[in-house]
């Protein structure tokens, strides 16, 4: 195209006389002169919005990294950010790429931050592509015993629905996986001929599960109950509550006895950010439609419960580290933690504990399924004494959470 315009410029100057061919090559020389200028002005302009942009991008990774040091009620801007430390490690990524390509230097930032964030990176998106997942450091150990756990936030079985035989297709579920022990969030009952009863719940359980510890909430009566529950095979030989004055969340105690070891047990579940389906609806509408949805209201309403939520929990988490740190036999964790790994929640209740996710399985690990909310919020922590195996998040559409189970290696106690 380049030498037609060329061959095409040269005819025209044939036909035309020295003045006219002198003012036309004048005017060509003014626009390829723009042309030069506007290039040298537009470039050097894109690389600097680019490297602006990378180094907001950069600040927000930094800050959303820092949520798991800083309490929300010191700095709560960091706990908003930690939602979406991995699409700021994403976008990161992205950048070094750009940079290394264009042969810049600034990739060195991002790269930096990404290297200084790698624990946290870990903790949201573990790789294990070599690996069997602790396999052989059970199979090395023949003494010991292996139990499987479970832990799974129910929604209130589906909110109490039952069948006209009385059975609920969320504890057939649980029945039906045989772990040897169950951490229930949101466990409910409503005793009333159309909806599931406790009775109902403990003919079904009782069989399978002779042990149980159950909390209810303080809002709970004869008539309904909220609140969580342990359901156990082995013998549960103490039962206790982590007190943290919550009206709705609850934190559970319980030593179990395996086989002569005793293991200590604690049942989460921890403050919701308590958006209703209203919530919801507006922002996926804002989400989808900015014009449409207001986003000046939609995004007060998110950070004032957020802001409330990630506080009440960032008090209930250190109470619960206080128990682990108390403790001196080995503790699994289980629960709704209704957080992110890259929250200051995560971190305050893991401390030194292993996560039972991390250390066996890859990627996201998603446990909450309902939009906007694609996260891992759901849990099972333990001692480096026991050795989680076949970790597994069941996506079966029971509730807004996806269970979540593992196998656990209890080595012999001398």
């Amino acid at each position: 195209m380049r030498l037609f315009r060329k061959h095409r410029d040269n005819r025209r100057l044939h036909m035309i006389g020295d003045e006219e061919r002198k003012r036309y090559m004048r005017n060509r020389k003014r626009q390829d002169t723009s042309k030069k200028v506007f290039k040298g002005l537009l470039r050097p302009a894109i690389h600097l919005f680019s490297l602006s942009l990378n180094i907001v991008f950069l600040v927000m990774l930094l800050l959303s990294g820092l949520a798991t040091q800083i309490s929300p009620e010191v700095f709560v801007l960091p706990s908003y950010l930690s939602l979406a430390f991995s699409l700021l490690v994403i976008i990161n990524i992205l950048y070094v790429i750009l940079w290394v390509i264009r042969l810049k230097v600034h990739f060195i930032y991002s790269l930096f931050v990404l290297i200084l964030l790698s624990t946290n990176i870990q903790n949201n998106f573990p790789l294990h592509i070599f690996s069997s997942g602790n396999k052989e450091k059970v199979l090395e150990d023949k003494s010991g015993t292996d139990v499987t756990i479970m832990s799974f936030n129910v929604k209130l079985f589906d909110f109490y629905k039952k069948d006209q035989q009385g059975r609920n297709s969320t504890i057939d579920y649980i029945l039906s996986k045989k772990a040897d022990i169950v951490c229930i969030q949101e466990y409910g009952f409503y005793n009333d001929n159309s909806f599931l009863s406790k009775d109902e719940i403990d003919y079904f359980m009782r069989n399978e599960y002779p042990y149980q510890h159950t909390l209810y909430a303080m809002n709970s009566n004869k008539r309904s109950s909220y609140g969580i529950a342990l359901y156990s095979k082995y013998p549960i030989v103490r039962k206790g509550e982590v007190k943290y004055g919550s009206k709705y969340n609850l934190t559970s105690i319980s030593d179990i006895e395996i086989n002569n070891n005793i293991i200590r047990v604690i049942n989460c579940h921890l403050e919701s950010n308590q958006f209703t389906g209203d919530d919801k609806k507006k922002m996926m509408e804002t989400v989808k439609d900015a014009d449409k949805g207001n986003v000046s209201e939609t995004t007060g309403l998110v950070t004032k419960k957020l802001s409330k939520a990630s506080k009440a929990r960032a008090k209930q988490a250190e109470a619960i580290s206080s128990t682990i740190q108390d403790t001196n036999i080995p503790v699994i964790v289980c629960g709704d933690f209704n957080d992110a790994p890259a929250s200051y929640t995560y971190k305050k209740i893991r401390g030194d504990l292993g996560d039972a996710f991390t250390s066996t399985s890859s990627g996201l690990g998603i446990t909450y399924n309902e939009l906007p909310f694609w996260f891992r919020i759901d849990y099972i922590l333990h001692s480096k004494t026991l050795i989680p195996y076949d970790f597994k998040i069941d996506k079966v559409e029971l509730s807004d959470h996806y269970p979540i189970s593992c196998k656990m290696h209890i080595p012999q106690a001398e």
